[in-house]
């Protein structure tokens, strides 16, 4: 086996000449990882990612003090029949309402 200067191979040796302290160290690595699994926390407000005065936010928490999240609204557009309903106009229209 040709030797490399940068000592790659001694450590892709390791596994193979010491099987079990690659196995331990796994193992005590696994371990640490775990034990601080459990005070890993999600904080899903939106009000985490931003800055309390951010205008974002502040039009977000304004919307939804009227607006509750299962809230939907519907807009009916009703259109002359001698326009198709599916020109880009219309649909570009219906997008700036909406």
């Amino acid at each position: 086996m040709p030797v490399l200067d940068d000592g790659r191979e001694a450590v892709s040796l390791i596994g193979v000449r010491r099987p079990w302290a690659v196995l331990l160290v796994t193992l005590a690595c696994t371990l640490l990882l775990a034990a601080g699994g459990g005070r890993l926390t999600f904080d899903p407000r939106y009000s985490t990612f931003f800055e309390a005065d951010d205008p974002q936010l502040r039009a977000f928490e304004a919307r939804r003090e009227v607006f509750a999240p299962s809230d939907a609204v519907a807009f009916v557009v009703e259109a002359p029949m001698r326009i198709p309903g599916n020109l880009p106009q219309v649909l570009v229209e219906i997008g700036e309402i909406a």
